[in-house]
């Protein structure tokens, strides 16, 4: 009987922590928009590559709004990847090039994601953006 007792009290508590997470995952800024005027071309998919590889990726942040936006630092997943804006300042009505060097390694075997976070001076939420592509062993082929 005590375990019945239990029962619905933790099927809620579970429940309840289940769209907490989802909600505040929401917030996070897991978009790749911080208003509809400031956005980045996401997903890149790169495609097919062997570990050891530099894959060179370019993709914009595009600036649509009024005001001119700063780039106030780049969040990567791990040291595998260097993201390099062209600008700190992306001028208003205006895009900048940003620069993705990414070297897969043994780790990223299978296909792999990688995400991207650009926080902007002035901003809560970061940009965010995907780049993505299937990594090989240097020993086999690319198809």
């Amino acid at each position: 009987m005590k375990n019945s007792s239990l029962y619905i009290p933790v099927l809620l508590f579970v429940v309840v922590l289940f769209y907490s997470c989802v909600k505040n995952n929401a917030k996070i800024g897991v978009s790749n928009k911080v208003e509809n005027n400031i956005y980045i071309d996401t997903p890149v998919d790169w495609g097919q590559s062997l570990t050891g590889d530099t894959i060179k990726i370019l993709t914009v942040c595009h600036n649509s709004s009024n005001k001119d936006v700063y780039i106030n630092y780049i969040e990567t997943p791990c040291g595998c990847t260097t993201v390099i804006p062209r600008s700190d300042v992306i001028k208003k009505n205006d895009s900048v090039l940003i620069d993705i060097i990414y070297k897969p390694s043994y780790a990223d075997l299978g296909y792999t994601e990688k995400n991207i976070f650009v926080y902007l001076k002035y901003k809560n939420e970061p940009l965010h953006f995907l780049i993505k592509g299937r990594v090989k062993r240097k020993n086999d082929k690319i198809d």
